[in-house]
């Protein structure tokens, strides 16, 4: 029998059983769909799998449907893991020191070129779904959010481009958004908003706290479309009537300062793709110098 794959399955169920199977790398869910019809299709699966602790579930999740009634869920789960923001809020309330936040973006930004490749935007790229593991991989979660390139309106003009905006599973994920992907207009986004996002994190990394975090979310979109850049807290550029005493002392390199405005361009036009990211110096400079590992380079870091 040929198995078929899907990106997003849009199929409602009268009737759902579920089994679960445990195994040694992941899980499987099998659900039982019965007198399902084409007629009821709607996003009742969607949000199956929203509820399906799916700020672990790693990427790739595969959908599988061998028969029409039967649809099989295969994701992974991180075990003993740690997401970068509780890292932060637990231990480094401050920020990441910048040779631990090197090694986060590059882990991450290997993350993002394989969602590239799939035509995947992932549009909630940010630090409580990056997790740390004991052995100090990072992985990207939060998948529940992403969305294929190829669910494309037919009025867009951009092929690569999509407009959706889905509020209520993007609603914690605002202040972390690219301003094309707020606005939801007919122009529509694409996976550089991802770089954006990615911006937003390594400054959070960086800082202690998201950007924008202390406004309200219709200012935030204020500053977000008016072209606001966040910035790196150090002795560089925080000013004497600035109150941010604790960073003070802390000094980041010229290349990370120079790499922020670049992917937190709040023109995607002429944002850094990934391909001029991976080339920046900065990831390059961090990756010729990498000997250790990221539970080396956080010494305080506990993971529960």
């Amino acid at each position: 029998m040929q198995v078929q794959e899907y990106q997003r399955v849009p199929i409602i169920p009268l009737e759902r059983k579920l089994r679960r199977l445990e195994g040694k790398f992941g899980t499987i869910e099998h659900v039982f769909l019965q007198k399902t019809k084409s007629t009821y299709i709607k996003k009742e699966l969607e949000e199956f799998i929203f509820n399906l602790n799916s700020d672990l579930i790693l990427l790739p999740s595969l959908i599988k449907a061998d028969e029409p009634t039967i649809l099989q869920i295969h994701y992974d789960t991180i075990p003993n893991c740690a997401c970068i923001s509780s890292v932060i809020e637990r231990n480094y309330p401050f920020g990441l020191p910048e040779k631990a936040i090197a090694y986060i973006a590059n882990q991450l930004l290997c993350a993002l070129e394989y969602l590239e490749q799939k035509r995947i935007v992932h549009r909630s790229v940010k630090c409580s779904n990056v997790f740390v593991d004991t052995n100090g991989d990072v992985k990207l979660g939060g998948l529940h959010t992403a969305i294929h390139l190829d669910k494309k309106k037919f009025w867009i003009r951009t092929s690569n481009n999509v407009n959706e905006f889905d509020a209520d599973i993007l609603k914690d994920s605002l202040f972390w958004l690219a301003p094309e992907v707020l606005k939801q207009d007919l122009v529509g986004y694409n996976t550089k908003s991802d770089v954006y996002s990615y911006g937003i994190v390594i400054v959070e990394a960086a800082n202690g706290f998201a950007p924008f975090s202390d406004m309200e979310k219709l200012e935030m979109l204020y500053e977000k479309l008016q072209g606001t850049t966040p910035k790196l807290l150090d002795s560089r550029t925080i000013s004497e009537e600035e109150n941010f005493d604790s960073h003070r002392n802390k000094k980041f390199s010229d290349e990370f300062h120079e790499l922020v405005p670049l992917i937190l361009d709040c023109n995607q036009d002429t944002r850094l793709t990934l391909n001029d990211l991976r080339v920046h110096p900065f990831i390059i400079k961090h990756n010729i110098n990498q000997k250790q590992s990221l539970t080396d380079l956080l010494p305080l870091l506990t993971i529960a």
